[in-house]
């Protein structure tokens, strides 16, 4: 299933979920249950299992996750399930949370960094894409020390990179390219 597809099953379990004023407490249940997918092999066997019908994954669901689940969730989950889409759940889940962020006036950023950001850094960069979008802006941060130096910034599907090597090979193609101008000037 691609992005697109996921999405409309995010989008329309968000649309259900925000009409029954329900949206917080489905993107945490549906977190838990994304997270206990992916840490239990076994769980997401029996969830993926093609032998085993709507009923018995359902009951599983339910014997685990318990009141977790709201009817509203349950009720998404077999469709799911009826669908043979059972493998998505964690994807379905990290669009739903994007969403309900968004709704929030949040938005979760990927940092990237060359080496680690103490707590000053974190907020600067935080802050200064914050106040660009206009939202409370959270990040996930990597370290990467091939990057050399400075940061890559993913917010959504644009990438801002300000590291050493980005900037080297930027320079690189600008200088195979032949792109140099006058008195050396790129």
């Amino acid at each position: 299933m691609n992005g697109a597809v996921t999405h409309r099953y995010a989008r329309a379990l968000f649309g259900a979920a925000e009409g029954a004023g329900q949206v917080e407490t489905i993107d945490q249940a549906l977190q838990m249950i994304a997270e206990a997918v992916r840490m239990a092999p076994d769980l997401q066997t029996v969830l993926e299992h093609p032998l085993l019908g709507v009923d018995e994954k359902s009951g599983v669901v339910e014997r685990i996750f318990g009141d977790a689940v709201q009817p509203l969730l349950n009720r998404f989950l077999r469709l799911l399930f009826m669908r043979g889409r059972s493998e998505y759940i964690e994807a379905v889940a990290a669009a739903f949370h994007q969403l309900a962020d968004e709704s929030r006036g949040r938005l979760q950023v990927e940092l990237v960094s060359a080496e680690d950001l103490d707590e000053e850094q974190l907020h600067s960069i935080t802050s200064i894409v914050g106040s660009q979008l206009g939202k409370s802006v959270s990040a996930e941060v990597t370290v990467k020390p091939e990057l050399l130096a400075g940061y890559k910034l993913r917010v959504g599907n644009r990438v801002i990179d300000a590291t050493l090597k980005g900037m080297l090979t930027d320079f690189a193609h600008k200088l195979s390219g032949g792109r140099v101008g006058k008195e050396g000037q790129l």
